[in-house]
């Protein structure tokens, strides 16, 4: 059973003002810890994902550059995936974002 099914029973066989018991703050504290858990890997994967953005950006304007490609026929089309890439990137950081904002906006009751 997940943490998540036994909170929701909890809500439901609790209902009508029951107090909890020991039982009761174990399962609220093991959901705090999976929160926090799963906060510290949505803020890893924003630094990968922003990593990811730099890299693909740095890496379509070296090969804009005739010095370094040698005006290789390739490179704009080539470019142009480090820019979709980039794209893709900065697009799913933006929803990471989004989601551990509104978790602290949740957290602060707004």
């Amino acid at each position: 059973m997940s943490k998540e099914t036994l909170l929701r029973a909890m809500a439901v066989n609790y209902a009508n003002g029951h107090r909890w018991d020991h039982l009761d703050g174990q399962a609220v504290v093991a959901a705090a810890d999976e929160i926090s858990a799963l906060r510290a890997s949505l803020e890893a994967a924003s630094l990968e994902l922003h990593r990811i953005m730099r890299t693909a950006e740095m890496s379509a304007g070296i090969m804009l550059d005739p010095q370094r490609t040698g005006n290789w026929p390739g490179a704009r089309k080539t470019a142009d995936a480090f820019d979709r890439i980039g794209l893709r990137a900065a697009e799913t950081r933006a929803k990471v974002e989004a989601t551990l904002t509104g978790r602290a906006a949740l957290e602060q009751g707004s």
